[in-house]
């Protein structure tokens, strides 16, 4: 008779645990938000998107570092290719107003056998990803290693 009660218990306690925890399922928000990168796909090279869903905080910032490291990791699909050398680093993420600041390191743009865009063309693809996710920004200033990246960068084409 006591292993019964032990039991009936035991299985109530997890249907109350079970039901706790459904309920803060539907009652707390999601962290993960559905973003949209480009990537070149491999054999047309023209952009293909692919989705993500990254864990945003509500902190401009934070979350458009994370897209932009998302970037620079690279696609998850194998028939998508590069925008940025695998050394590719985040520097800085700077918002101000409707204007974002990216700096990224000088090894973004090393020699990479997955890239094929031209740095100018990766950086456009950049700007236009983060202008696209994140509707309050309105300009994207891109520099490399500090330096702004109309001034030293060069279009292989």
């Amino acid at each position: 008779m006591t292993s019964d009660r032990t039991l009936l218990g035991a299985l109530a306690a997890l249907a109350l645990v079970f039901l706790l925890s459904l309920l803060l399922y539907f009652v707390l928000p999601g962290n993960l938000v559905r973003t949209v990168l480009q990537f070149p796909a491999e054999i047309s090279h023209q952009l293909v998107p692919e989705a993500r869903s990254l864990p945003f905080n509500g902190n401009v910032e934070h979350d458009m570092e994370l897209l932009t490291k998302e970037i620079l990791l690279g696609p998850a699909q194998h028939q998508h290719l590069r925008l940025f050398s695998r050394e590719a680093q985040v520097r800085t993420v700077l918002v101000r107003g409707q204007t974002a600041f990216i700096d990224l390191s000088k090894r973004a743009f090393n020699p990479d056998p997955d890239v094929i865009y031209s740095p100018v063309m990766a950086l456009d693809v950049l700007k236009a990803t983060l202008m696209d996710n994140f509707s309050g920004v309105s300009n994207v200033m891109i520099s490399v290693g500090g330096e702004p990246t109309g001034v030293n960068l060069v279009d292989k084409g």
